[in-house]
């Protein structure tokens, strides 16, 4: 009955970036299993530099909790200090409440329960920055579904990060499952947010401060139903904004089971591999693949633009041998987006990892993503989704 942190070391390998850890928490619940997961830390991602989390929430279906850690080693670290914001993120309010200086020791990890209602808010995002030491730290927050306990990591990022656009990798309305989009201006000014080929009043005026949460996204935005890659475009300029979804479904017996995903920024897409790990088809679980279109040109030489070809190479986690390929064609006209369905059932695979990489270039770059369900078909277990994001060669 703890919580800490588990710190790895590893040999052999022939660069930093050549293994990979992750975890998923789990709980265990009378129809399955509800839980999050979320990446180990190499030293380059750990953090010096201030941070922002956005996408909390206090309310009657979820409630936030803000994680910390002082990321210095445990023999020759030293204590670090850390100060937390946090921002009401309704509209027109602008109020912030800095909470009291955390100091933590090497290696040390602490959470801040429902660190919105320290603060009074329902709805909002934390700054956490280092007053004190000189030793790396990591932020992270938890969204918690009330009622069946799920949760959704959130991922830190610098703050005041400016971009004028951001790739929401998947957004659904298919069967019983939706998405939730969250919009954040972490600026000082208002900002108005656009959709691809959509038109103009669909657009999305933020005041300064204002977080805001879009239920059943692709209703609101009168496309119906299906499922497919959305991308946010700033009219203001590179702004400080912010985008994430959660996809769920409703609970027989109250609340919801979900996937939490953020929007990436051009920066984070692939331009020629990635990989994504910890794949699962084991008879408790079971995995997608996602591929996409990062940001589809306009044109092309002489106005030939083709469409984007990539090879999925699936391998088996025990044995570390290639199991199966498949090829994925991405319309390049639109945000296009493939979901590979089970794709280690076919291959016989309980335990595995894929390899994409593109065999036809087109102008544009892709990105790729796993998700890890409860229950080995549909309708079995709760369906909670765990997210797992692609590591990109560079």
């Amino acid at each position: 009955n703890q919580g800490g942190t588990l710190r790895l070391a590893d040999s052999g390998l022939a660069s930093s970036d050549a293994g990979f850890v992750s975890v998923r928490t789990l709980a265990t619940l009378p129809g399955g299993r509800a839980g999050l997961a979320y990446p180990a830390l190499s030293t380059e991602k750990t953090l010096d530099a201030p941070v922002a989390l956005y996408a909390l929430r206090e309310d009657s279906s979820f409630r936030s909790n803000l994680a910390l850690l002082n990321a210095g080693d445990a023999v020759t670290g030293g204590a670090v200090t850390l100060r937390v914001k946090v921002f009401n993120g309704a509209a027109g309010d602008g109020r912030s409440t800095t909470l009291p200086d955390v100091t933590l020791a090497p290696g040390q990890w602490t959470q801040l329960n429902r660190v919105l209602a320290s603060a009074g808010y329902a709805n909002g995002w934390t700054t956490v920055e280092r007053v004190a030491g000189t030793d790396s730290f990591y932020a992270y927050g938890v969204v918690n579904d009330n009622v069946t306990g799920d949760g959704s990591f959130v991922s830190p990022e610098a703050r005041g990060l400016k971009t004028d656009e951001r790739l929401l990798p998947a957004a659904v309305h298919t069967g019983a499952f939706v998405t939730e989009l969250t919009l954040t201006n972490a600026g000082t000014s208002p900002i108005t947010l656009s959709f691809r080929s959509l038109p103009a009043d669909k657009d999305v005026i933020l005041l300064p401060g204002e977080q805001r949460f879009i239920p059943d996204v692709l209703s609101y935005l009168g496309l119906g139903g299906g499922a497919g890659a959305l991308q946010i475009f700033s009219k203001s300029g590179p702004v400080s904004f912010y985008a994430s979804a959660r996809t769920g479904t409703s609970s027989a017996s109250g609340g919801t089971f979900g996937v939490a995903y953020p929007a990436l920024v051009p920066a984070e897409a692939a331009f020629s591999e990635a990989w994504v790990f910890g794949l699962k088809q084991d008879g408790l679980s079971r995995s997608n693949l996602a591929v996409g279109m990062a940001d589809p040109p306009t044109s092309g030489p002489s106005g030939e633009i083709r469409p984007l070809i990539l090879s999925v190479d699936f391998f088996d986690g025990d044995t570390g041998l290639l199991a199966g390929t498949r090829e994925v064609t991405l319309n390049v006209t639109v945000p296009d987006w493939v979901q590979l369905d089970a794709p280690l059932s076919t291959l016989g695979v309980r335990n595995g990892y894929a390899h994409v990489s593109v065999r036809q270039p087109s102008l544009g770059p892709f990105f790729a993503y796993g998700i890890v369900n409860d229950g080995a078909v549909p309708g079995q277990g709760t369906g909670d989704g765990s997210y797992i994001g692609m590591s990109t060669v560079k």
